[in-house]
């Protein structure tokens, strides 16, 4: 059986996710959107109306290893991932002084874990097939200092390095690494 192209969206139900879902499978590009709230999900299916076939949503949490990998077998059966957009992200919007461990800890395991979690499952056979994209939305934060964004900039700033670094690796499999802020 031939797998069908897809474009794996993470955070696709709200903000830049959700723009870039509607606007692919609007332009008939088979979407793959996970984010961890599903009723934003099915949100997005009704609005896409007759492009809805372009479209399938998963309820996700991109900061567990085991449930992005184990997604992935599920879809790989029957989707070849062109392009992975790694979007999801939160953040906290407080100084330094005032994040909680718990919340320092938590963006870093969307923001930077979850995304090379991502990464992981689908390098193998882009590497394998000598074809395919990772975008990376991060911010100006990596630019730019921001007053009450220190875990935000530096789950960020890290996902950066990490992508100029693999983008340097695997340079010569055809396999391009994108990162927009």
């Amino acid at each position: 059986m031939e797998k069908k192209n897809a474009v794996w969206i993470t955070g696709a139900s709200s903000g830049i996710g959700r723009a870039l879902t509607i606007k692919f499978a609007k332009n008939g590009i088979f979407v793959l959107g996970t984010a961890r709230r599903n009723d934003l999900l099915d949100e997005i299916k009704n609005e896409l109306g007759e492009f809805s076939t372009f479209f399938m949503c998963h309820q996700l949490d991109i900061s567990d290893f085991s449930l992005v990998s184990e997604f992935h077998k599920k879809i790989s059966t029957e989707y070849q991932i062109e392009c992975l957009i790694n979007n999801a992200g939160i953040n906290s919007f407080k100084n330094a002084v005032d994040n909680s461990i718990q919340e320092i800890e938590e963006i870093l395991q969307v923001n930077l874990l979850g995304s090379i979690y991502a990464i992981k499952t689908v390098l193998p056979e882009m590497i394998e097939r000598k074809s395919g994209t990772i975008i990376n939305i991060l911010s100006v934060v990596t630019q730019k200092i921001f007053t009450a964004s220190s875990a935000y900039s530096a789950s960020k700033s890290g996902l950066h390095a990490y992508s100029k670094v693999l983008r340097e690796e695997i340079r010569d499999k055809n396999i391009r690494v994108i990162n927009v802020s």
